[in-house]
C-alpha cells in the first residue's frame, strides 16, 4: 500500500479519476470505485464522515487530501481518500 498527500487538481466522474499536484509538482492520477474509503477529518470530531468518494471529492477541487492507493503495473487505484492534515 501506498500514500501520497497533494492538492486536488481534477475530478473526473465519467472515468472515476482524480488528478492529485504533488508538493514536487507531479501531478498523479488514480482511479477511485464505489469501494473507495473517503473520510472527512475536519470538523468531523471522532464520529468520521464516510460517504461515497464520487460525493466526497466533487467539492475538493483544490483542496489538499492524503490519497492511500495499490499499483497494479501503471494503474494506481485509490483504496482511501482523506482531508491532510497540515
Amino acid at each position: 500500500m501506498h500514500a501520497v498527500s497533494g492538492v486536488v487538481k481534477h475530478v473526473d466522474k465519467a472515468t472515476k479519476t482524480v488528478v492529485i499536484k504533488t508538493a514536487d509538482g507531479t501531478e498523479e492520477t488514480f482511479k477511485y470505485t464505489g469501494k473507495t474509503a473517503v473520510e472527512g477529518t475536519k470538523d468531523a470530531g471522532k464520529g468520521v464522515a464516510k460517504g461515497s468518494a464520487d460525493t466526497y471529492l466533487a467539492g475538493k477541487e483544490g483542496a489538499k487530501v492524503t490519497v492511500r492507493y495499490t499499483e497494479k503495473g501503471a494503474e494506481k487505484t485509490a483504496v482511501g481518500v482523506k482531508d491532510a492534515v497540515d
